[in-house]
């Protein structure tokens, strides 16, 4: 696990140097760049770890294309999908929630349509970091050498840790990513 997080630290470190920093000049999608380089960097950091130190295919985290993958990635999307919009249901419930302004009262459709899009596109390849660094490399390799609660208690842990840097977060916050 170490290996693979100098590794991923090394990809990241390199990729920043060639694409992020020639564009910091420009201002445009440079949060996309970053997000499309941390998603380069763990899949190379993992696929190549699996594959030369674990000496285990990649198949081996969970990742197969066959007939089911479709549905389990369409599921997965649905269920979070369904719990942002509980969430959102019940903050409303309690008057917890306040929208000001209806997004697409101000910009044009096209400017909406290419914001939801980039940032879907932000989303599924933060998605994909986070799975295959944690739920996949991590808890596989942490499973392998202890057992799987343990797997799971670490892994949660590391993984609510890693988002207290994210905007507005708390200790409450990180307690219920881990839950």
């Amino acid at each position: 696990i170490l290996l693979q997080a100098i590794l991923y630290l090394a990809f990241l470190l390199c990729l920043g140097m060639i694409l992020l920093i020639p564009n910091l000049l420009r201002d445009d999608n440079l949060f996309l760049l970053s997000v499309i380089i941390d998603f380069i960097a763990a899949t190379l950091s993992v696929v190549l770890a699996r594959r030369f130190i674990d000496r285990r295919s990649i198949s081996s985290l969970g990742l197969r294309l066959d007939g089911k993958t479709a549905r389990d990635i369409l599921a997965g999307m649905a269920i979070s999908l369904a719990m942002v919009f509980l969430v959102a249901a019940v903050e409303a419930a309690l008057g917890w929630l306040d929208v000001g302004t209806i997004t697409w009262q101000t910009p044009s459709i096209r400017e909406i349509v290419q914001g939801l899009l980039i940032y879907f596109a932000i989303f599924v390849l933060v998605a994909w970091k986070e799975e295959i660094f944690s739920r996949g490399y991590q808890l596989r390799n942490i499973q392998e050498g202890m057992n799987l609660p343990w797997a799971v208690f670490l892994t949660s842990l590391v993984f609510a840790l890693m988002h207290l840097g994210n905007p507005n977060a708390s200790w409450i916050s990180t307690a219920g990513i881990a839950l």
